[in-house]
């Protein structure tokens, strides 16, 4: 998500009233007593600024999964997620002055050009957390599972032949998982009665004796996360300084300024050469 806001350039020229402690050169105290009267905003000052806001963010997700190739169990589950966020700011600032308003003479300036003066203050903020975790779950394995090694461990008893006896050993986890089911529980009841009728057929003399150990726990299932957070904030503040000539019209050379924001030091020349003309 991007969002850009251009502000439109705002010009701002200063009343003379506020540019009472300057001292202007050739003026008598009744001609400034004159100025300050007028209502009209002077031209002895003026100041441009231009503002530019943009936020970005971007985020992303990713899950990934290893099986384990002999009963296609999950063994890994990976995720990651990454969250980048931008706040720019640009802020311009174009003052112009008269030479008047400053108390310079036309020997101050070098071929009666225009003096420039360009400040700019810039701050970046850049913070960045990784963050990683890796945990390991063991698992319990399905009802239908534990059942089924039962079964067959049972079937393979009874193949033989002679007398025998049966035993059988259920974890924990074993006997969790049977329990889950009642459907499941109900046949394995059936397996129990059944290898208590092969003990109860055992006759006299040698028998083999069987074990059946059934477990219920199941593979350890790997999970891993990762996580990425970028944030960056920037501030740039530009202050551009004019300084006309004196004699220089500072409307005909604010006009420039404002359209073209940044002018071409020939259209200047062109614009101040003109003004002398006159």
């Amino acid at each position: 998500m991007i969002n850009s806001i251009q502000a439109n350039n705002y010009t701002l020229p200063i009343p003379r009233d506020s540019l009472n402690n300057v001292v202007y050169p050739d003026e008598s105290d009744s001609s400034i007593e004159q100025v300050n009267n007028n209502t009209e905003l002077t031209d002895l000052a003026q100041i441009t600024m231009t503002s530019h806001i943009t936020d970005f963010s971007y985020s992303e997700t990713r899950t990934s999964f290893a099986y384990y190739k002999d009963d296609h169990s999950m063994a890994l589950k990976a995720s990651s997620e990454t969250n980048i966020k931008t706040h720019e700011e640009t802020y311009t600032f174009d003052i112009t002055f008269s030479a008047e308003s400053l108390g310079l003479k036309e020997e101050d300036f070098k071929d009666g050009k225009p003096k420039y003066l360009n400040f700019t203050y810039e701050k970046k903020e850049i913070n960045v957390d990784y963050l990683s975790s890796l945990q390991v779950q063991n698992t319990v394995r399905s009802a239908a599972d534990v059942l089924s090694d039962l079964a067959k461990a049972i079937r393979d008893v009874m193949k033989g032949k002679g007398n025998k006896t049966v035993a059988y050993v259920l974890d924990a986890e074993a006997r969790q998982a049977l329990l889950s089911d009642p459907e499941v529980g109900r046949l394995a009841t059936q397996l129990i009665m059944l290898m208590a009728m092969i003990n109860l057929s055992k006759k006299e003399g040698p028998a083999s004796h069987y074990l059946i150990s059934v477990s219920g726990k199941g593979k350890p299932v790997a999970n891993y996360q990762e996580s990425i957070n970028i944030e960056s904030n920037s501030k740039t503040v530009n202050l551009n300084i004019k300084i006309n000539p004196p004699g220089a019209s500072l409307s005909e050379e604010s006009e420039i300024d404002i359209e073209s924001n940044e002018p071409a030091a020939a259209d200047l020349e062109t614009t101040a050469g003109a003004v002398e003309n006159q």
